[in-house]
């Protein structure tokens, strides 16, 4: 059985810029596939909801895609990430946002858990996965504890976003 080549953070910062994705799971190299339109749209309403809510209230802010290092050899780039005000600026990433968002394309459900579990290992205070196919948006308030919004829900979590009220169809309008 062949052996894995293993990678550090310094070394996935150094290869060269070639268009694509990169993450780092503990050691392993992964590229990540890019996304389809469906898939940015809702990347972008929930920036952009979280973007109106940080700027509007002065809780936080936005980031599409920022990585975030969650270990010695892992390193997370969520679809989106909310930092809330009060979250240590660390201009290198040494921790995970107060909140996760991974809109899923390709990944597969062990995939999705992993990462959910690295997030909340490392800082995390919520995790949103939302599924565009199927329009459902599963909350993460810790790796076991999971809530399931549809269209038909809205989104609200004011003990980490106080005044935050977004309806979950919002989330998916194309």
């Amino acid at each position: 059985m062949a052996s894995k080549t293993l990678m550090t953070i310094e070394q996935l910062e150094q290869l060269p810029e070639d268009g694509n994705k990169y993450e780092l799971d503990e050691g392993e190299l992964v590229a990540q596939r890019t996304p389809g339109r469906k898939h940015e749209v809702v990347k972008m309403n929930v920036a952009g909801s979280l973007f109106v809510y940080g700027r509007e209230s002065a809780k936080g802010r936005a980031f599409c895609e920022t990585g975030y290092v969650l270990g010695p050899a892992t390193m997370r780039k969520p679809d989106v990430s909310f930092e809330l005000a009060e979250h240590p600026e660390n201009p290198d990433t040494q921790e995970s946002p107060d909140l996760c968002v991974e809109i899923v394309s390709w990944e597969t459900a062990k995939d999705l858990e992993r990462k959910i579990r690295q997030y909340f290992a490392s800082g995390a205070r919520a995790v949103w996965v939302l599924y565009p196919d199927s329009e459902a948006l599963h909350v993460f308030n810790s790796p076991n504890s999971v809530r399931i919004l549809t269209v038909t829900d809205t989104l609200e979590m004011p003990d980490l976003l106080p005044g935050y009220s977004v309806p979950v169809k919002s989330l998916f309008a194309d």
